[in-house]
């Protein structure tokens, strides 16, 4: 077993843990802070601590407000972009499956 510390006072997070199958990411993000269009061969997971964020997908369009209360599953390169609609944005995002 292994505990992972949250960075509650870094301005934007960072990696946590990653292995060649797997990684956890830290985002800490103010109101209108956008992370530009990304892509991973992995299946990532975003879940949301606190705040919230527009996640937009390029697949189709689509747009998803993240919320406390939801997760968002990525399929593996699928481009998107997240950005934060609140301050105090706090995601992690998992990424199952090769990183690189």
């Amino acid at each position: 077993m292994q505990t992972l510390p949250l960075h509650h006072s870094g301005p934007l997070g960072g990696i946590l843990e990653e292995s060649e199958r797997h990684q956890i990411v830290e985002m800490r993000l103010r109101a209108g802070n956008e992370i530009p269009p990304y892509q991973s061969p992995a299946t990532i997971i975003l879940i949301t601590l606190s705040g919230s964020a527009e996640i937009h997908s390029s697949v189709d369009g689509s747009t998803a407000t993240l919320l406390p209360d939801r997760i968002i599953s990525l399929a593996p390169l699928e481009t998107h972009s997240i950005r934060a609609t609140a301050d105090n944005t706090h995601i992690i995002a998992i990424k199952s499956g090769p990183t690189a």
